[in-house]
């Protein structure tokens, strides 16, 4: 049996590589017809996240200091105003914070961190 060099086995693999790769007309004629899509609404927000009818306990978590009485009731109260969850409220402040113990929490009375100025943080 005869050796195929190696620069004659790279030109047919091309070759027959090139073939079935640009047999657009055939590839074309297998692919199914594309079909319209709909978007369906997944989420539907019959009820609101929060209402002030709703029982959330608050656990374990009793905040002391600065926090203790004040914060709950904010959550609750952002929990309504803006139709989220207060647990997610709370997460998000407990995650921000570090539990109410970030020096731009303690110092400033920023909940969030976001970085502002003397002028607007105080």
């Amino acid at each position: 049996m005869r050796k195929i060099r190696r620069p004659v086995l790279v030109i047919l693999t091309a070759a027959i590589t090139a073939g079935v790769t640009l047999n657009l007309p055939a590839a074309e004629a297998e692919a199914p017809a594309a079909q319209p899509v709909t978007v369906i609404e997944l989420y539907y927000p019959y009820e609101p996240a929060y209402t002030s009818e709703m029982d959330v306990s608050w656990h374990e978590w009793q905040p002391i200091g600065k926090a203790a009485g004040v914060i709950p009731v904010a959550l609750l109260d952002l929990a309504e105003e803006y139709n989220i969850s207060p647990v997610y409220a709370a997460a998000v402040f407990v995650l921000e914070t570090g539990w109410g113990s970030s020096s731009a929490w303690l110092n400033k009375h920023n909940p969030a961190g976001i970085r502002c100025g003397d002028r607007y943080c105080r």
